[in-house]
């Protein structure tokens, strides 16, 4: 939502420099990286956004398995500026009005 760092100039421009929702902007990343079998749709939902994950595999081991790869590779501070602006360069979000009904939704994720 908004850069770790408030003496980051960009901090003072964002229009979502009062909310703050830590590191969780992460588990895209990791998910898309380690579980490409998985379906990720983001909605533009206020405050700071909403994320359906479907395709689900309760056997799947992936993320057990490669946690503590997972951990060394996203929990450095270093790579957060770089990896935040990235992350917002490859995001298509999704206008939540528009899966406003049950109908919709059925018609996009269901059928």
């Amino acid at each position: 939502m908004t850069v770790r760092d408030r003496s980051d100039p960009t901090w003072a421009k964002s229009r979502f420099a009062q909310w703050w929702t830590g590191d969780v902007w992460k588990v895209i990343p990791v998910l898309r990286s380690y579980r490409p079998d998985l379906s990720i749709t983001m909605f533009d939902c206020p405050p700071t956004g909403l994320v359906s994950i479907t395709n689900l595999d309760p056997a799947s081991q992936r993320l057990d398995s490669a946690y503590v790869e997972i951990v060394g590779r996203f929990s450095s501070k270093d790579i957060d500026r770089k990896a935040y602006d990235n992350y917002w360069t490859t995001l298509s979000i999704e206008k939540s009005k528009e899966f406003s009904t049950a109908q919709h939704l059925a018609t996009k994720f269901w059928i």
